[in-house]
C-alpha cells in the first residue's frame, strides 16, 4: 500500500492528513512504550486502505479499516457476535416517507466516529503507521471509536440513537419516534402534514442529537419556504456563535451537483419532489448467465415501483435456470441474447419514468 501511495502524491498526502486527523480528533490513539506494557489482554492490528472520492469535497479520501481481513483463516469479524437488528425496517421508512404533503431528508456526520469504543476493545483495533517514512519504525495506534466494518457496528450506532430517543422522549417526543421508526443506519427520513411541522421537527432532531454530539451534515427538504426559514435561523447562530461556515443550511438543494438526491439509493428530486430510477447502463457485450445477473442486479427497486418491467426480468431468468445447460461463463444463445437485449432496453427507459413522492392526492 505504501509503495502504491508513493507513486502519487497528491494521494499520498491526503491518506497521511487523514491518520493524521484520526490522531488529532482523538478517534485514534498513538500507543506509548508504556501503553503497550502494560495490556496483556487479546491484540489485533487491522489492516486498512482509502477510499477516494474526487468529487467529495469535504472528504475526498475516506479511511477504511477492515475487520474482516483474514489472516490464517481467522478475521476478527469472526470473533465479534453481531447483535440484534437495529438498523431499521428499510420498506416501512420509505412508505412513510411518501405519507405527507411536506418531505425531508438528513444523514447524520461521521456518525461512527461519535461513537467511544470501550477500553479493552481499543486493542484489538489497533493499526500501524509510519507517515510514509519507509526506513522509519511504524508508530503503533489503537482506534478509540466504532469501525464500520466492524460486524455488530450499524447495530451498535443504532443502539445510541435508539437510547438517545428514549432519553429525550419525555422533553422531545415528535424527534424520538422519528429517530425510532423514521431512521435507517445514519440517514433520517421524514414527511410531514405542514411546513411548520418540518420546522419544528428539524429544530427538535437537532437538540436531541446534539446531547449526544451528533449533527446533521445536511438537511434536504422539499420545500423552499422551510429552507428559507431555516436557513435565516442558522444563519443568526452563526452570526452569535461564530461557528464554522459548513454549519450552515443551504439555501439551494444540491447534492454534489446533481439535480436529485439518493434516498436510501432511491432518487429523489426535492425541487419538483418526484422519485425515480438510477438505472446504470448495462453490460452487454456478451451475456452469459453471470452477466445477466449481474445486469438485473443493478436496478435497486424496494418499493416496487419497476415491478411491471422487473417481473418479465424473473421470468426470463427462470426460462435459463431451467434450461440446465449453461455454465455461469457460457454464451446465450442468440435467441435468448435478442430477448435479454430488449429487456435491458425497458430498464434503460426507466430513467424517464417519475413518480410523486406524497401519495397523498393535491388539495
Amino acid at each position: 500500500m505504501e509503495r502504491n501511495l508513493l507513486k502519487d502524491e497528491a494521494k499520498a498526502k491526503l491518506y497521511d492528513d487523514a491518520i493524521m486527523e484520526y490522531e488529532r480528533n482523538g478517534w485514534a490513539h498513538r500507543l506509548s512504550g508504556e501503553d503497550l506494557e502494560a495490556h496483556v489482554k487479546p491484540v489485533y492490528y487491522l489492516p486498512h486502505h482509502g477510499i477516494y472520492r474526487p468529487d467529495k469535497k469535504s472528504t475526498p479520501l475516506r479511511i477504511v479499516f477492515d475487520p474482516a481481513c483474514q489472516y490464517q483463516g481467522i478475521s476478527l469479524n469472526s470473533f465479534l457476535h453481531k447483535g440484534p437488528c437495529l438498523i431499521g425496517n428499510l420498506l416501512g421508512v420509505l412508505l412513510r416517507f411518501r405519507e405527507e404533503p411536506v418531505a425531508f431528508v438528513g444523514d447524520i456526520s461521521k456518525m461512527y466516529l461519535q461513537i467511544e469504543l470501550p477500553e479493552e476493545d481499543t486493542h484489538v483495533h489497533r493499526f500501524l503507521w509510519r507517515n510514509l517514512e519507509l526506513t522509519k519504525k511504524p508508530t503503533i495506534y489503537a482506534l478509540q471509536r466504532v469501525t464500520f466494518p466492524d460486524k455488530p457496528s450499524p447495530d451498535m450506532a443504532s443502539f445510541v440513537m435508539l437510547k438517545m430517543a428514549k432519553d429525550n422522549e419525555e422533553d422531545h417526543p415528535n424527534a424520538a419516534t422519528i429517530l425510532r421508526r423514521n431512521r435507517y443506519m445514519d440517514d433520517l427520513i421524514h414527511s410531514c402534514p405542514t411546513t411548520k411541522k418540518v420546522v419544528q421537527s428539524i429544530k427538535e432532531l437537532d437538540r436531541v442529537l446534539a446531547t449526544g454530539s451528533f449533527k446533521i451534515k445536511q438537511w434536504i427538504l422539499s420545500s423552499e419556504i422551510v429552507l428559507n426559514e431555516l436557513s435565516q435561523a442558522s444563519r443568526k447562530k452563526h452570526e452569535e456563535e461564530k461557528s464554522d461556515e459548513s454549519t450552515a443550511v443551504p439555501t439551494a438543494v444540491n447534492l454534489d451537483g446533481e439535480k436529485g438526491v439518493k434516498t436510501l439509493d432511491v432518487g429523489w428530486n426535492p425541487q419538483t419532489d418526484v422519485l425515480s430510477f438510477a438505472v446504470k447502463e448495462p453490460n452487454a457485450a456478451k451475456l452469459t448467465k453471470r452477466v445477466v445477473l449481474s445486469n438485473i442486479s443493478r436496478l435497486y427497486d424496494p418499493l416496487g415501483l419497476a415491478s411491471a418491467v422487473t417481473i418479465k426480468e424473473r421470468i426470463a431468468l427462470q426460462h435459463i435456470w431451467r434450461a440446465k445447460n449453461f455454465d455461469w461463463d457460457d454464451p446465450l444463445p442468440d435467441e435468448i441474447s435478442v430477448r435479454w437485449q430488449t429487456l435491458f432496453k425497458e430498464i434503460q427507459e426507466l430513467r424517464t419514468l417519475e413518480f410523486p413522492r406524497c401519495l397523498q392526492p393535491e388539495n
